[in-house]
């Protein structure tokens, strides 16, 4: 496959993305709980996007996962902290789970949020 060719697709999927997180942080008007199904709206949950994005595979990842849409879900944190700090995970590195998680419990505690 041509470098030009390889560099298109990487940027029509860049920018896929980037569209799917923006409906996701601004696309609703109603609050959607992380562990709820969005009413037909075709958008993963939280917890979905997550798991997915940020590549959870140990029952560890899952768990501080489950954890953090909890503390949405409670509103403890804020969903938009946590979408943020997920785009910035997800820029850092192939494996983003480490970055989110360490990024998350510095952001929770300055809130005053043990995670």
């Amino acid at each position: 496959m041509p470098a030009a060719t390889r560099r298109s697709t990487r940027l029509a999927i860049a920018a896929a993305g980037l569209a799917l997180l923006l409906v996701l942080a601004f696309g609703s008007a109603a609050p959607v709980a992380a562990d709820e199904e969005p009413p037909g709206d075709g958008q993963p949950s939280l917890q979905t996007l997550l798991e997915a994005g940020l590549k959870a595979r140990r029952p560890v990842e899952f768990r501080f996962i489950d954890r953090v849409c909890e503390l949405v879900i409670e509103g403890e944190l804020p969903r938009s902290l946590v979408q943020q700090t997920f785009i910035w995970a997800r820029r850092r590195n192939a494996r983003p789970f480490p970055y989110f998680e360490r990024a998350m419990r510095v952001q929770a505690e300055r809130l005053g949020v043990k995670i």
